[in-house]
This record gives C-alpha cells, sequence and structure tokens, in this order.
C-alpha cells in the first residue's frame, strides 16, 4: 500500500510547527507499520524537488512556501500543482490537509482522508480575514463534501468540523 501525505509544510524542512512536526511522525509511524510513503509538501528554501529521508520520500511542489504571500492566494497555486502531481502518480489514498480542491474535484481520483489544520481562521470575526476566507471556505465544503473520511484531532476539532461544514459524525474519525 501506498498512502500519499499532504500537507503545506513538514518538519524538518519548514520548521518545527504543530503541524509540521505531526505530519512527520505520521510518516514515520505509517513507515514503520510497512506502509509506503511520499510526503508531498512546498517547496523549501533549498528548491529540491525530490529527497529519501529515512525511508520516506519527500516531493516539494512549487509555489515556494512564503508568509508574505496572502496564505488564500498561496493555496490556489500549491492546489493546482498538487492536482497535477497526483494525477502522474500511482498510490492507493491520499492523506492531507491544504491543496486538495482541484484533485478532490475529479471523478477518476483515489479515495481522500482530510485532516484541516488551521479551522480557527474561519471563525474569525474580522471583516478582511472573512472576506478573504470565502472563497477558501467555499473550497473547504467540498473537500468534507467530497472526502471519504475526515480525520480529527479530538474532541473540539470535530465539534468545529461538524458545526462549521456540517459534516456527518459518522465520517469523522480521531488521529491524534
Amino acid at each position: 500500500m501506498k498512502v500519499v501525505i499532504l500537507t503545506r509544510a513538514v518538519y524538518p524542512f519548514h520548521g518545527y510547527g504543530g503541524m509540521e512536526r505531526y505530519y512527520h511522525y505520521l510518516a514515520r509511524y505509517l513507515f514503520r507499520e510497512g506502509i509506503e510513503i511520499e510526503v508531498v509538501t512546498s517547496c523549501d528554501s533549498s528548491r529540491r524537488r525530490c529527497i529519501e529521508c529515512e525511508g520516506i520520500s519527500y516531493t516539494f511542489l512549487p509555489p515556494n512556501f512564503n508568509k508574505k504571500l496572502l496564505m488564500s492566494i498561496w493555496y490556489q497555486l500549491f492546489d493546482k500543482s498538487v492536482c497535477k502531481y497526483l494525477n502522474t502518480k500511482n498510490f492507493n489514498i491520499v492523506h492531507g490537509t491544504g491543496g486538495l480542491y482541484r484533485y478532490t474535484m475529479l471523478n477518476n481520483r483515489k479515495p481522500i482522508i482530510f485532516q484541516p489544520f488551521g479551522l480557527e481562521t474561519i471563525k474569525s470575526e474580522k471583516l478582511l480575514v472573512k472576506s478573504l476566507n470565502k472563497l477558501f471556505s467555499y473550497q473547504l465544503h467540498k473537500i468534507f463534501d467530497k472526502a471519504e473520511a475526515v480525520a480529527s484531532l479530538g474532541e473540539a476539532n470535530t465539534k468545529d468540523i461538524i458545526n462549521l461544514f456540517k459534516v456527518p459524525k459518522e465520517k469523522i474519525f480521531h488521529l491524534p
């Protein structure tokens, strides 16, 4: 079995944040269980395209993650790269966070486990943030609707997923 883990950032290539470490440890755990893993992520400052580290394959897609570029614009560009790349690859399932919208809409795609990070921005009351998140929120609704399963970090995350996106509880499982 081959699983593609899709994330905008992963340790040790993009920093030490929670999401970065989460996907690093998930990839290592699945690899130890005998699953072939490819982590697909955004380009880092080195401009490398592919690397293997501790038995796990890492593929870096454009654009380079840049905090100066609005996140909603960056995700649209990354999403396009992800869809094009995944269409050329042979794998069994994709487990990921941002960058899945275009791929999710394809008829001939592989199964998706969607795991949202950063839902706190969707709940923001700031007018500018609300405006920028309209497209992002629309796309998240579509991904939640079309994904075969949704991974949640715990009860609080599950409540947000159900309340904000009306995802049936039966579709959600906890993956701490």
